[in-house]
């Protein structure tokens, strides 16, 4: 029963009692057209309503900021209804970017209707709710509610800056070729050295000008093989670490930093891991090639930031998830303690990249308190450069790529930990 079928209940009673109360019967005569709309109602009343309800998406998964289209299908197979209002249930977390998910029609028995809107893609999954169907006459007084289960996933993944080469030197790498120069002898591109010449070591690889300064012995060039790195990418999820005002959007950009850097180091074929630390523990254990790449993604999709007291620090980093001597990047804004537990990385032999997002906007306006933020984030970051981490200061409103050229032009690409444990 409907609230004005309802109300209208409330009323006739309400006239039954004044009539006993004043013993007066003309009391009764107000409420016979109440009685006689009540009566319209129920006998026009929807009954034994049959909808069937689909949802179709364009995609089932697409990118961050594109725009899904939703098409809902609902035929009556019963008797018709004068008035159907169709609501559909899109998450909370996508907004509706043209047409809407309401429905109002007549719909006859065995006709369908068919429509249309438009939503904008944000990261992660969103499943749609049940679609809220409600069948009224034109009195509108005895309307039937029905909830048609409709089940929709769309998944959401993020977008990566396209990065171009960048360049690690980890201590230990492995036994495919690939770009990165593995200080061992062998063969490649890269002069290494030069040794006294072995029986079967290559006739072109004789060093002629050193036979000239030498006669009497033969000295053959040594290239430096190249190889692939294992590498680590780390997305820092602790909910602290983004409570600022522009948390969420920095947040976003820092998921989109992660997967791009773990794209570029996929591209070059190294082999690359995935950990989200801070909410929980998200991770992608190593791998190559384009599955892992979408492995990632799927993954980064699905990471929040949030509060976990067990992991506010990175005191319980697992490093047995990555080789050891491997190459780490990090993509953190950093917190107080963070200097030491990565610098303590290094200390166990792993090369670390941190990429630290500039938790303060460009845009905001500069007062004391942020210049002191300022100061103290850039005493941490030249704490880490001191120690052997290469670091880069990454405002978010500027691409990631040229942050990553300029900071790292100006680091040298492998140096010794040191200056923190003295």
């Amino acid at each position: 029963m409907s609230r004005g079928a309802r109300l209208l209940s409330v009323l006739l009673s309400l006239l039954a009692v004044v009539a006993l109360a004043s013993l007066d019967g003309k009391v009764l005569v107000i409420g016979v057209p109440l009685l006689m709309y009540l009566g319209t109602g129920l006998a026009f009343a929807p009954r034994n309503a049959r909808l069937e309800a689909a949802r179709s998406l364009e995609r089932q998964s697409t990118r961050h900021g594109a725009s899904i289209e939703v098409t809902v299908t609902v035929l009556n197979r019963g008797p018709g209804i004068e008035e159907l209002v169709l609501v559909d249930g899109v998450p909370r977390s996508l907004p509706v970017e043209a047409g809407s998910p309401r429905h109002v029609l007549t719909l006859g028995s065995g006709q369908s209707t068919r429509w249309t809107y438009t939503v904008g893609g944000v990261r992660g999954e969103h499943a749609w709710d049940d679609l809220d169907a409600e069948a009224d006459c034109f009195c509108g007084i005895f309307g039937r509610e029905e909830r048609l289960v409709v089940p929709n996933r769309l998944l959401v993944l993020p977008v990566a800056e396209r990065l171009s080469a960048i360049r690690i030197r980890p201590r230990q790498t492995r036994g495919f070729a690939g770009p990165i120069p593995s200080r061992a002898a062998g063969s490649g591109t890269r002069f290494l050295g030069v040794r006294e010449y072995r029986p079967g070591d290559p006739l072109r690889r004789i060093n002629s000008r050193l036979m000239a300064r030498h006669p009497r012995a033969l000295f053959t060039n040594e290239f430096e093989q190249e190889r692939i790195a294992d590498v680590g990418v780390v997305l820092d999820t602790r909910g602290q670490s983004w409570a600022g005002p522009h948390g969420k959007r920095h947040f976003e950009a820092a998921v989109s930093a992660a997967l791009s850097l773990a794209e570029s180091f996929l591209q070059k074929g190294n082999r690359v891991a995935l950990l989200g630390y801070g909410y929980g523990m998200t991770r992608v254990p190593p791998g190559l090639g384009r599955v892992q790449l979408q492995r990632i993604r799927v993954a980064l999709a699905h990471a929040e930031a949030g509060t976990n007291y067990a992991l506010e620090t990175l005191d319980l980093f697992p490093t047995r998830m990555f080789p050891a001597r491997s190459q780490i990047a990090v993509v953190t804004p950093l917190q107080r303690g963070d200097v030491r537990a990565l610098g303590s990385l290094c200390v166990r032999g792993y090369s670390l990249l941190v990429v630290s997002p500039d938790p303060l906007d460009a845009g905001d306006a500069e007062d004391l308190a942020r210049r002191i933020v300022r100061l103290e984030r850039s005493l941490e970051l030249a704490e880490l450069r001191r120690a052997g981490v290469r670091t880069v200061d990454w405002p978010v409103s500027s691409p990631l790529g040229g942050a990553l050229r300029e900071a790292l032009a100006r680091q040298p690409l492998d140096r010794s930990a040191r200056g923190l444990w003295r």
